[in-house]
């Protein structure tokens, strides 16, 4: 199918090997950042000639499966997540998963699938202050205690009374 010198690629472990946007796809984890390859397959002469590569995860992410989303045009990602702290009895879980997609500009792109959006709307309530009932200093600390997770994210929404410009800044702390 398909071969590289072991000193560009050492290892190919945990290829998949699959069609997407008219292309065909070759992932595989190689002891690095998750790698990919675009390009075309000819089922005659069983080789595949790469067009596009490049990196789809720097972090932890290793030994990957696709499958069919419930859109059958959907190719969903998931992998091990590795390198927790030891210790713990465990080590890795798998990732959300991601749907793959090729660029305008040729390149591999992921996103999180849709339905993780049902997750996101089962937030707690947000904290609000109310500019019309409650009086906000021109500069003013709002705080928030808690804890959000490695990839976790935090929703700001800010409505101005007025029209204008007002500089804001958000500052976190490990």
């Amino acid at each position: 199918l398909y071969r590289q010198p072991k000193d560009k690629v050492q290892f190919f472990e945990c290829p998949n090997f699959f069609p997407l946007d008219g292309k065909w796809v070759l992932i595989y984890s190689p002891y690095k950042p998750f790698r990919y390859l675009i390009g075309s397959f000819d089922a005659n002469t069983l080789a595949f000639t790469p067009e596009r590569e490049g990196t789809l995860d720097y972090g932890t992410f290793y030994a990957s499966n696709i499958f069919q989303g419930t859109d059958t045009q959907q190719n969903v990602l998931v992998g091990w997540v590795r390198g927790f702290k030891e210790g713990l009895g465990w080590n890795g879980c798998m990732s959300l998963p991601r749907e793959l997609l090729i660029g305008s500009d040729g390149y591999l792109r992921q996103k999180p699938i849709k339905a993780l959006d049902t997750i996101r709307n089962l937030a707690p309530s947000p904290l609000r202050v109310d500019a019309e009932t409650t009086r906000v200093p021109p500069m003013f600390l709002l705080e928030f205690s808690g804890f959000i997770p490695q990839g976790g994210s935090i929703a700001v929404t800010l409505t101005p009374r007025t029209q204008g410009t007002a500089p804001v800044r958000l500052k976190f702390r490990n």
